[in-house]
């Protein structure tokens, strides 16, 4: 299968970056909202310049959450009950094509980008805090703000979860059932 990045990929994994940016931007402005004023005093390259640069690092980051993301899929795989060596990611290679489309489309897409928006999240309220050790009050609009986007955080966090349990029941299934004909086709030879 020709796999290329797919729209719910690269959103995935730009949209995570780019929320922890500008989550970040939004608590410095509301901070001191004097380095916005410095920012439209620049040229017009040099704002070019810090857009492009801005780009690059919402990819960064982006990449950076999803890296982290795959370490914690380790360690969950790890603390498993019934695939404790992930066998289950194996479906990604050697599964049916169709069906590994199907499951890029209706469930890891979802899964992936829930799951690295929950980092970004946790991101954001760490540095919400080390922001209130470091001046040592922040706004209320701030604490609301840092509330809100918990909760909808925990909201993702459960739909995440859920979605990885369906890709792993999906994939699982799917990966028995290869392995079982491949220990079928092996005795019968």
């Amino acid at each position: 299968m020709n796999f290329s990045l797919k729209p719910n990929t690269i959103i995935s994994h730009l949209l995570p970056g780019a929320f922890l940016l500008a989550a970040v931007a939004a608590i410095l402005w509301t901070i001191d909202p004097s380095w916005i004023e410095r920012v439209a005093l620049l040229s017009a390259a040099t704002t070019a310049l810090i857009a492009a640069l801005g780009f690059l690092l919402i990819l960064l980051c982006g990449l950076i959450i999803d890296a982290i993301r795959n370490l914690l899929e380790s360690w969950w795989d790890k603390h498993s009950r019934e695939d404790k060596e992930g066998i289950w990611w194996d479906f990604f290679f050697a599964g049916d094509e169709k069906k590994l489309e199907k499951l890029v489309d209706h469930y890891y897409g979802y899964y992936v980008f829930d799951s690295n928006l929950v980092i970004a999240i946790g991101a954001v309220t760490v540095i919400v805090f080390l922001i209130h050790f470091a001046y040592k009050t922040l706004p209320t609009s701030i604490w609301i703000s840092t509330l809100v986007v918990v909760v909808l955080g925990i909201v993702l966090f459960f739909d995440a979860k859920n979605l990885r349990r369906d890709i792993k029941r999906l994939a699982f299934h799917e990966m028995k059932a290869n392995l079982e004909k491949e220990n079928d086709e092996g005795a019968t030879t």
